[in-house]
């Protein structure tokens, strides 16, 4: 809705401004108001705003109260009107003021009256007109006080000298801007302006340094005051809506950061300042774009600002349960990138340390619901509106956090008789009565309970899920090297190579059986022939110690390993896993076992881990002699070694994927492929900006094509230096090079487990925002299969060449790429893909993971120069194409890539070969056939065939 000329003596035209503006995210508008000494000017669009009370929305009042002179600078050459402060006319003027304050409308702080001042330091003495405005308005019953806000257009002067709340950074004034005439060939030679440049405007914004008193930050989408100050203005050259929206994403964080919900405000400079350069409102050039950035910048800071969320542990000692809690912690942190704010009901254990390098904030929950609740208030004000409650210990927290708001989720690890034995059934009560969902690790656990204490579990809060590997990134880069850890295990334990090790983990207690795994250790010395030898790794309670030191310290083929950290290593030196429990939900190390490839034995009915397990793998309860039957028929048939039931998931990344899709977090799990072939000099950049996206990435595969550089040299030593967190690189290198990039793409499609595919080629670059844009599209749009941006194109050094590739595209179309859109895939097969490719570079694309045809995969494989062409042209076949006109990828181009004749004319020949297939294949009108040709011809005469 352009507005086009318009005069805002009419109300219409007042009424359409807001639309506009609501349309867009604009919280309200502040309104300069003009008082000298009683004299009112420009009254009229706010005094018909004042009066149609219809119009819903925001406002308040900023007065600027300088001297009305002819060139609108501020300065006092040629005054037209002379501004008079005097006490006597404080008061007027806030009288005049309150007609405002007083509609409902009127912003407030704190219920306090915002009302922004221009210049406090013009006044004789400003703290005590502030006080005389505020008593005023007590007496007449306004307002208990006011909220004063003072601009630093020219002084930066603390506002509580002058009695005020907050200072408002006002952009460009007052920033120390270079002037870059010299850059720019200017053709009036009386020109005595200056040029200054919006790139630098925001780098300085970036780095203003936080000062020790409120203040508020300004933007501004342009400058040009040269209408006002013909020849002699200023100007802020090459700003744009793209960058004008990078600058708001950044002061949105820093207000989030800096500034309590209710005194979150940014002003922007301005709405409607057409004499200035300085205008939101839509025109000729950019359309709508600087409303459009405003919205994208709110919404896309609303997701980055919405990924906060509480974790509640119970205390931080070294067991399952609070190692979860660490694991959880890190994948927040580290692969999701939530602000995570750690809630501890006990606060005490050896692992506060570790908790506090990935949590954000930690707080001691004092073992009381109160404090909690208490802690919830502060939290919820700042943003965090989710929580995950870890065991049932936590339940009180359940109670405190959803009194404060919070959607809470609770894991429910334990069953009946740890529950009796710690007391928690009221606890449980509480989670049952207020939690939203209720994760258990298995159906079984859920109905244990439910039998138990008589509780009830609404189905359709419940989830039934296996929490997962935490170790699953240490496995799988172990697992290679399991002879060799045999080895060494075995020699530090001074065992024969023939011995078959039967393994046990964690604390040994009661519950855990650890006296049943003892006398399965004795049946078997008391068989002299056994070459059975039982390891336990955990620290043992007080009764479980008396009971190795008094009754089975005779035993030689038993070793007791205090808590290791490396754990993973007596798992892989194992032959079995002995889970001698009497009662365990569904314990962590039964799940690191079957990740090692270890058969497990196991009692019936004592744990949810059951539904998983094959039968005969599984004997009847607190019967030692059973179990070491079991052992000794799988160590000498080898049964069990596929041990369970079914498949089942035990990622841990993806169990918490689908623990915070509950919370309405839907993230897709992204596989980047990179394929590589002598860019050593660029791998270490281009992993970092893979890593440093915002949007989660769930698994990266470093594919190398047999490199004669130093590439996989560098690729080893940054997984090394990645290795304490939680994500991973997977490294495939060829021994001999495939000879195709095609190749190589089946390679890692043949490797993915994601759903979203990125191949991020290892030369290029990217934005941090480049993930989470792109793949915006296949969270609105279920039909997109692919997703791509615009690109800039850089030299060997990052320098930038080019802005985008509108150049090239305009063989298709001058005009398509200059926004962004959502078009069925066959639709842009017809009148785009059948002239070139138009989608210059794989690195700017997402993908769908979708079945091919192996017919397909093979024809990639014969291409050696347009094969991304034809793959687009299959994918597109199976839904919709988005396109973000954003330039967040960075494509290199290198000096040396010009086609080499013997290249030429294959060139050629799959331009023509992608050309005839689309044309064969699909109804192609005339207008893109032509133009097909004026593409071709433009090649073969560039490439000079």
């Amino acid at each position: 809705m352009y507005l086009g000329f318009y005069d805002l003596r009419l109300v219409e035209n007042i009424k359409k401004q807001v639309e506009i503006a609501k349309n867009y995210g604009i919280y309200g508008f502040v309104f300069h108001h003009y008082w000298f000494k009683g004299k009112k000017l420009l009254r009229t669009p706010i005094d018909l705003f004042l009066k149609h009370k219809e119009i819903d929305f925001k406002f308040c009042i900023h007065w600027a109260n300088e001297n009305w002179t002819r060139t609108w600078d501020g300065l006092d050459h040629e005054i037209l009107i002379k501004q008079q402060h005097s006490p006597e006319d404080d008061i007027e003027f806030i009288k005049d003021c309150a007609k405002y304050f007083m509609d409902e409308r009127y912003i407030r702080v704190k219920d306090k009256p915002m009302l922004v001042v221009y210049r406090p330091e013009l006044f004789p003495n400003v703290k005590e007109t502030a006080e005389r405005w505020k008593n005023w308005c007590r007496k007449k019953g306004i307002a208990e006080d006011l909220y004063l806000l003072c601009v630093h257009s020219f002084k930066h002067i603390n506002p509580e000298e002058f009695g005020f709340d907050c200072a408002v950074d006002y952009p460009p004034n007052t920033y120390p801007l270079t002037p870059r005439n010299s850059k720019y060939t200017i053709i009036n030679p009386d020109y005595q302006g200056k040029i200054f440049e919006y790139d630098e405007l925001i780098e300085l914004s970036f780095s203003l340094k936080k000062v020790p008193y409120r203040k508020f930050r300004g933007i501004c989408p342009s400058w040009d005051n040269e209408s006002r100050r013909p020849g002699r203005g200023v100007v802020i050259h090459d700003s744009t809506p793209e960058k004008y929206k990078k600058w708001l994403k950044y002061l949105i964080k820093y207000t989030r950061e800096n500034f309590p919900e209710e005194e979150r405000f940014i002003f922007i400079n301005a709405w409607n300042e057409w004499a200035e350069g300085a205008y939101l409102e839509p025109d000729r050039k950019h359309g709508f774009g600087y409303l459009e950035a405003t919205y994208q910048a709110l919404v896309e800071s609303e997701i980055e600002g919405a990924k906060k969320i509480v974790f509640v542990g119970h205390d931080a000692y070294p067991h399952g349960a609070q190692i979860l809690t660490l694991y959880f912690l890190k994948e927040l942190k580290e692969r999701f990138k939530y602000h995570v704010a750690l809630i501890l009901w006990k606060y005490d254990g050896k692992f506060i340390e570790e908790y506090s390098k990935v949590a954000d904030m930690m707080y001691d929950g004092e073992q009381s619901w109160q404090k909690i609740r208490e802690l919830g208030k502060k939290l919820f004000k700042e943003g965090f509106k989710k929580a995950i409650c870890n065991t049932v210990v936590t339940g009180d927290a359940v109670f405190a956090l959803k009194s404060c708001g919070f959607k809470v989720i609770s894991l429910i690890h334990e069953l009946p008789w740890l529950i009796n034995q710690y007391k928690l059934s009221d606890k449980l009560k509480n989670i049952a009565l207020h939690g939203d969902y209720f994760v258990f690790p298995a159906r079984y656990n859920k109905l244990k309970i439910e039998q138990s204490f008589g509780i009830k579990f609404p189905e359709e809060k419940c989830v039934y899920r296996p929490q997962g590997c935490y170790y699953e990134k240490v496995i799988k880069q172990l697992k290679p090297e399991k002879e060799k850890i045999r080895k060494n295990v075995f020699e530090e334990l001074k065992l024969p190579e023939s011995t078959f090790m039967v393994l046990g983990v964690g604390y040994g207690d009661y519950r855990k059986g650890f006296d049943l795994f003892l006398e399965v250790a004795s049946l078997a010395e008391k068989e002299k022939d056994s070459n059975f030898y039982f390891v336990w790794v955990g620290n043992l309670d007080l009764n479980s110690q008396k009971l190795l030191d008094n009754k089975y310290s005779h035993l030689s083929n038993l070793k007791v390993i205090p808590f290791a950290d490396e754990v993973i290593r007596y798992y892989l030196a194992s032959d079995l896993y002995l889970l001698s429990s009497r009662e365990d939900p569904f314990p962590s190390t039964l799940i690191e076992a079957l990740m090692c490839g270890l058969p497990v034995v196991a009692f019936k009915d004592s744990g949810g881990f059951v539904e998983c397990l094959s039968e005969e793998v599984l004997v009847e309860r607190e019967n030692p002699e059973a179990l070491y039957g079991k052992i000794k028929q799988i160590a000498k048939s080898k049964i069990g070694l596929n041990c369970l039931k079914n498949t089942f998931d035990f990622s841990f990344k993806n169990y918490v994927y689908d623990l915070l899709s509950l919370f309405g977090d839907r993230f897709f799990k992204v596989s980047v492929i990179i394929p590589n072939y002598n860019y050593a000099h660029y791998i270490k950049k281009r992993l970092d900006s893979i890593l440093k996206q915002n949007y989660p990435i769930y698994e990266i595969i470093f594919l190398d094509d047999a490199s004669n550089d130093k590439s996989v040299e560098i690729v080893k030593k940054y997984i090394e230096d990645i290795a304490p967190s939680v994500l991973e690189i997977d490294l495939i290198v060829n021994q001999q090079n495939s000879g195709s990039p095609y190749k190589q793409w089946i390679n890692g499609l043949k490797r993915v487990n994601g759903e979203i595919i990125w191949i991020a080629e290892a030369d290029d670059l990217c934005e941090e925002t480049f993930l989470e844009t792109v793949i915006e599209p296949f969270h609105l749009f279920e039909e997109v299969v692919l997703s791509y941006c615009q690109s800039k194109i850089i030299d060997e050094k990052d320098k930038i060449i080019a802005d985008d590739y509108l150049h090239y595209l305009a063989f298709s179309s001058k005009y398509k790429w200059k926004k962004s859109y959502v078009n069925d895939g066959c639709n842009e097969i017809i009148h785009f893909l059948s002239i070139q490719n138009t989608i210059p570079n794989v690195s700017a694309v997402l993908f769908k993971k979708l079945d091919f045809e192996e017919k397909v995969l093979k024809n990639l494989a014969r291409f050696e120069i347009a094969g991304d062409w034809y793959f687009y042209v299959k994918l597109l076949q199976k839904g919709k194409i988005a396109f973000i006109v954003d330039s967040l990828n960075l494509h290199r181009r290198h000096s040396q890539s010009v086609i080499h004749s013997k290249n030429k004319y294959r060139h050629i020949y799959e331009i023509k070969l992608m050309q005839r297939y689309v044309a064969l294949n699909f109804d192609v009108p005339e207008i893109p056939k032509k133009r097909a040709k004026v593409y071709f011809d433009h090649c073969v005469k560039y490439l000079g065939v």
